[in-house]
């Protein structure tokens, strides 16, 4: 049986910044989308960059976590 995944963006839009400026929420999957931005060194967009201004401590954290799990492999 073959199992389709829903594919989720890349990239934090407009809309998901626009969220996240009017709630203080993102969702883990764009935080990870940045994070990965980040240690590839690959630049973050402007909406990338609105979210990583206000969850620093949250994407840094989770850094540190993601590439001590890429260490013990």
């Amino acid at each position: 049986m073959k199992i389709i995944r829903r594919m989720l963006p890349f990239n934090v839009d407009q809309k998901v910044c626009d969220k996240f400026i009017e709630t203080g929420k993102v969702s883990d999957h764009y935080l990870r989308v940045i994070c990965f931005k980040i240690i590839k060194n690959q630049p973050l967009n402007e909406f990338e960059k609105v979210i990583f201004h206000g969850k620093t401590k949250e994407i840094n954290e989770l850094i540190i976590s993601i590439t001590n799990i890429e260490d013990d492999e």
